[in-house]
């Protein structure tokens, strides 16, 4: 009886191709292979937690030369801004560069005169912001201070110092006077906010084509010539 048995587990053995011992030692193979996988889920963890740290929270900024870079982390600003060159920051924080070099704004303008005439003028303004103020210009006015204060600044003034010229004036001497009143009233609105108006250029002044041809003799006429005064 014993030997049909031990026959009959020959037999099987044979049909499947396993043996019973290597079958004993599958569970503590296939155990051990968990284990190693379990071990390492904690490091793959630390690894992705910290590729993500580096790439969302990168902690270094290239600040390019002539500019100075504001700190923002979280709606809460640095006091001090960061110069140029490759700098340290923060982690997840955003960084908004400000320029130090001198800034051109040009304005072509329709406005009138002292005579109700209208004109056109183009001036263009050179300024720069005040480096000790880009943090108070960042928190009251934001990036876009160009749309938000100066050109609108610069519209105001050119609207109220022409209305206080004749086209006369401004097609001879008043021009300088025009340009430095502009510059003198853009200083005294804009250096609280730490922009500084460096000069101010009257490039053209034109006059509507109707009224062209009949005024420019008048305008040309001087106290010495022989036409009649203005």
């Amino acid at each position: 009886m014993s030997k049909l048995l031990n026959s009959d587990r020959t037999l099987s053995r044979s049909l499947t191709g396993r043996d019973s011992d290597s079958d004993d030692d599958y569970p503590s193979h296939r155990s051990s292979v968990g284990m190693q996988n379990v071990s390492r889920a904690p490091l793959l963890f630390l690894i992705s937690c910290a590729t993500l740290l580096v790439f969302w929270g990168w902690p270094f900024v290239v600040v390019p030369a002539g500019h100075s870079a504001v700190v923002d982390l979280f709606g809460y600003v640095q006091k001090d801004t960061i110069p140029a060159g490759f700098r340290l920051k923060q982690l997840f924080s955003n960084t908004y560069l400000f320029s130090l070099k001198t800034q051109l704004v040009e304005v072509t303008q329709d406005t009138p005169t002292s005579e109700g005439l209208m004109i056109e003028l183009d001036v263009s303004i050179l300024f720069h912001l005040e480096p000790t103020a880009v943090v108070k210009l960042y928190n009251e006015i934001g990036t876009n201070y160009n749309e938000i204060l100066v050109n609108p600044e610069i519209e105001s003034s050119i609207r109220g110092l022409t209305s206080k010229f004749t086209a006369k004036t401004l097609y001879s001497a008043g021009r300088e006077e025009l340009s430095q009143g502009i510059n003198d009233e853009l200083n005294e609105k804009l250096q609280s906010r730490g922009i500084i108006v460096e000069q101010v250029l009257l490039r053209k002044v034109v006059l509507p084509v109707s009224l062209s041809p009949p005024l420019a003799p008048r305008i040309a006429c001087s106290p010495n010539a022989s036409c009649k005064p203005f």
